[in-house]
């Protein structure tokens, strides 16, 4: 899924159609994933790539006519299983504001725990956060995702209409990183804690505060 307006041409991987290409295209995703996890997506060079995957820098531009659409593809599959997480949290759809709130805590609890311990996602997670057109993306497919939360829970909030509602779960998504962030920093012993205490301020800061954030 897209993430963003329009790219321009050189952002736009030319995805192969045969079964040889698309192992080609595979490998060269895995290798720039690998490298940015090491360090970041700023640094990234299609020369860097080309070296440990084996494949030309001929053979890479086939696919990917600049770096930028390589991580934008890293990015885009990032965001959807995010997604998927999200919305696996919604099979039952909640009734109460009571069980949307729990709804909202095992998502984040469960998006939390997914990058603490799993260095790759991490690694991904960070690169996001340090390079500006990536956290355009990202905010993007926080909106998109809140969209669809919305439409299956703003009956739960009869005082605010689906915009309200999507942006006040927008907000919620968007602030989750920073915590995360902030957990990575505190001692392992405390970061239960500190999640627990962020996703209470999440819940009742801007989904049941009639004065929160518009």
């Amino acid at each position: 899924m897209a993430y963003a307006s329009a790219d321009s041409d050189q952002h736009v991987p030319r995805r192969p159609r045969q079964q040889r290409g698309k192992i080609k295209f595979e490998a060269i995703l895995d290798t720039a994933k690998s490298l940015m996890i090491e360090g970041g997506s700023i640094g990234l060079r299609i020369q860097e790539i080309s070296d440990k995957s084996g494949i030309s820098i001929g053979g890479i531009y086939q696919y990917f006519p600049s770096k930028e659409a390589i991580v934008r593809v890293i990015a885009d599959r990032y965001f959807d299983e995010v997604g998927a997480m999200i919305f696996a949290g919604l099979e039952e759809t909640p009734r109460t504001l009571q069980e949307f709130e729990v709804m909202f805590r095992t998502v984040f609890m469960e998006f939390a725990q997914t990058h603490l311990n799993d260095r790759n996602a991490l690694g991904i997670l960070l690169a996001i956060s340090s390079e500006l057109d990536l956290m355009e993306r990202s905010f993007a497919a926080s909106f998109q995702h809140s969209e669809k939360v919305s439409e299956v829970t703003s009956d739960l909030f009869p005082d605010w209409d689906q915009a309200e509602v999507t942006q006040r779960i927008y907000l919620a998504m968007v602030m989750a990183r920073p915590l995360v962030e902030a957990a990575l920093v505190a001692p392992e012993g405390d970061r239960a804690g500190l999640l627990d205490k962020g996703v209470d301020i999440l819940i009742h800061s801007f989904l049941y505060s009639k004065t929160g954030p518009r």
